[in-house]
């Protein structure tokens, strides 16, 4: 079966790819990443070798005020369906792969068959013919929308992606401090249960009763052969892997960044929302086989880059500036 990864790239106006071989591997096996010296060494990308094939799916509207969309806050696509969650009315909508509107597969409310609770992500798994409401509580039910159980989350979360094998992998709401409870990130079971936590996120910098989570953290699935979260915060330059089983390291991108950014990514008690001039945040990843495309941004001046880092030991930046349109490029390997 074809397994079908997609992303959006959001771009404006300047649009210029850039290259160069900055990459290398450490003492302990683990991928480095120049990212910022990258940013000085341009040269030209070809992303041709990772696109099958690109599919423009023009999502229909009909008579039906069910299919409006007012803003798209996560979307899942099956080889069947395309599922998209609104923003302004939280609620789930069901078009066939085609673009045909279907119907509304599920609402965020109090009625009888409405999720009751937040919506923040969703996911489809094909394999298990499970669909996943991720928000206070993980809703389960088949692709076609038959609710199946609730699972609970016993923790304030950000983010949370089901991990096949009975595990959920969760990353903790931040502005709470590790030492008062915050669990870093983890690996659950369906119960709730802890399997795997990490929260040892500190730096001299901090204090470490003001030490946690701020709004300096990133997780993104990734999809392959087992379904992973990808985990990033601003107080240092790893980014982790959140596995059925394991939190690994995969990846050093080297920002170069300063002390300010690590403050603003550990420090709870001085919040910041973007980071100072010069340094580099990265705000997603995205894994395909050969690469992560990890995009950043940098200081308030809104600059936009995807930096792609080669695992096979190649590095290069693609740098965007301001945002015009979107696209959706489906990836399919």
């Amino acid at each position: 079966m074809m397994n079908t990864k997609s992303f959006f790239m959001v771009a404006i106006s300047v649009f210029v790819l850039a290259s160069c071989n900055l990459n290398q591997v450490n003492q302990t096996g683990l991928l480095t990443a120049s990212v910022r010296e990258a940013l000085h060494s341009p040269a030209t990308l070809s992303i041709a070798d990772e696109i099958e094939s690109v599919e423009y799916i023009p999502l229909e509207m009909t008579s039906d005020n069910a299919s409006l969309i007012d803003g798209v806050v996560d979307f899942a696509i099956t080889s069947k369906y395309i599922y998209v969650l609104v923003g302004k009315e939280a609620r789930i909508v069901l078009f066939d792969r085609q673009g045909h509107f279907l119907r509304t597969f599920l609402r965020q409310g109090q009625g009888p068959d409405d999720f009751n609770g937040m919506i923040g992500f969703i996911q489809a798994d094909e394999t298990d013919n499970r669909f996943y409401v991720i928000g206070n509580k993980v809703g389960v039910y088949t692709l076609e929308g038959t609710f199946v159980e609730d699972l609970p989350i016993n923790s304030p979360i950000i983010y949370a992606h089901h991990l096949g094998s009975k595990r959920i992998g969760a990353i903790a709401m931040p502005l709470m401090p590790f030492q008062g409870g915050s669990f870093g990130i983890g690996i659950f079971q369906e119960d709730g249960e802890a399997i795997i936590t990490k929260n040892d996120f500190y730096s001299p910098l901090v204090p470490r009763e003001d030490s946690g989570f701020t709004f300096g953290v990133m997780g993104s699935p990734s999809g392959g052969k087992q379904s992973s979260v990808l985990f990033k915060t601003a107080s240092n330059d790893t980014v982790f892997r959140l596995s059925a089983d394991t939190i690994q390291p995969v990846l050093v991108a080297g920002l170069g960044n300063s002390d300010e950014e690590v403050i603003r990514g550990l420090n709870i008690r001085d919040i910041k929302k973007f980071p100072a001039n010069g340094d580099i945040f990265v705000n997603d990843i995205f894994e395909t086989p050969r690469r992560f495309y990890l995009r950043m941004m940098l200081n308030i001046m809104w600059h936009r880059w995807i930096n792609t880092v080669e695992k096979q030991l190649w590095n290069s930046v693609i740098f965007l500036r301001q945002v015009l349109t979107t696209w959706l490029i489906s990836i399919c390997s």
